[in-house]
């Protein structure tokens, strides 16, 4: 269901800017005119790109997958789907 994501620009922007706002020193690119961080246009030094959108999608996955077994009303599954 996540596949989509791993070569979407968006998704990956995404995840750029998470791992800047994970990093130790985020602080730092707080603006206070623009009431917004702004970061560098790279990744952190030490993150691979790749490596890291991978992880974040197998974290997204296995939230919004129901464990094996549990049962899910019609509903939910009929919703899961459509998003298919």
């Amino acid at each position: 269901m996540f596949d989509e994501f791993e070569n979407s620009e968006e998704y990956i922007e995404v995840c750029r800017r998470a791992a800047w706002a994970c990093d130790p020193n985020a602080a730092k690119y707080w603006d206070p005119v623009a009431r917004d961080y702004i970061w560098p246009s790279r990744w952190p030094d030490g993150v691979d790109p790749d490596v890291y959108v991978k992880r974040e999608l197998a974290r997204l996955s296995a939230k919004f997958t129901p464990a094996e077994g549990s049962s899910t009303s019609p509903s939910v599954r009929r919703f899961r789907e459509m998003l298919r």
